[in-house]
């Protein structure tokens, strides 16, 4: 109705200006470029999950718009210092890649560890977000965690209650960034990964020696601190041969 043409609604199917299966960091420079940023994005070792596609519709914070962006890929981004920053975890890490602690320069520490409601045995990514019904339409269904390359006896046999008998929590994960299966499965099998286990958090109170520690370094202790292990673990272990850890 040509008389009502102001109020209705239109859609269209459009191919972005940097292609139509940008990465990630792609996305990144391109936002970064919207605010006058002249900075490089990307070159670092990271976890490729796939292309990512999106339409912004209503007015949004820049800082929050790739904090929401992040949450779908294997990145965390931050700004610090004026200087927008990437980090990931890795593949593969080895010896050369952490930078020591030694535990006796320990001024304080406390531990913890992630609440088992943050554990989940399988993960459900719902993506294609249609903007005219204002919902989702494509969902990956469950991938489990032997789906994400952990071993195939994680919850089985001896293993099978090590969280409680009949344990079992679904996290539903809705991603406004994804149009791709491939990308969306890819992201279901990460968060699987990253949420099979309870992890150990550890606090520290430092020295100034390290104050150059960033955010995203790969530390570790050359000992227990005051002997201690936690949850009756050692920490201080670096696992796998002494060389790499390989997370599949």
């Amino acid at each position: 109705d040509i008389d009502r043409l102001k109020s209705q609604k239109f859609f269209a199917n459009v191919i972005g200006r940097i292609s139509s299966t940008p990465s990630a960091p792609n996305v990144f420079a391109e936002i970064l470029s919207e605010l006058n940023f002249n900075q490089e994005v990307g070159g670092i070792d990271y976890t490729n999950l796939g292309s990512y596609s999106f339409t912004i519709d209503k007015k949004i914070n820049s800082k929050k718009l790739i904090e929401e962006i992040g949450e779908s890929t294997s990145l965390y981004p931050y700004f610090k210092d004026g200087q927008f920053n990437l980090k990931s975890i890795k593949n593969i890490y080895s010896i050369a890649d952490a930078k020591i602690i030694k535990a006796d320069d320990v001024i304080n520490y406390k531990y913890d560890r992630t609440k088992i409601e943050k554990v989940y045995t399988r993960v459900n990514v719902k993506y294609h977000y249609d903007y005219g019904i204002k919902d989702f339409t494509r969902e990956t269904g469950d991938v489990t965690p032997t789906n994400s390359g952990l071993s195939s006896d994680y919850l089985t046999g001896s293993n099978e209650n090590y969280f409680g008998e009949d344990f079992d929590q679904e996290l539903v994960f809705e991603s406004k960034y994804i149009r791709d299966k491939a990308t969306a499965f890819n992201l279901a099998r990460y968060l699987c990964g990253l949420h099979a286990n309870q992890h150990n958090l550890i606090t520290l109170t430092l020295p100034l020696n390290y104050i150059t520690l960033e955010l995203g370094d790969i530390v570790q202790l050359d000992k227990l601190i005051q002997g201690r292990r936690i949850f009756g673990e050692d920490y201080s272990l670096f696992d796998i041969n002494n060389t790499k850890y390989t997370r599949n």
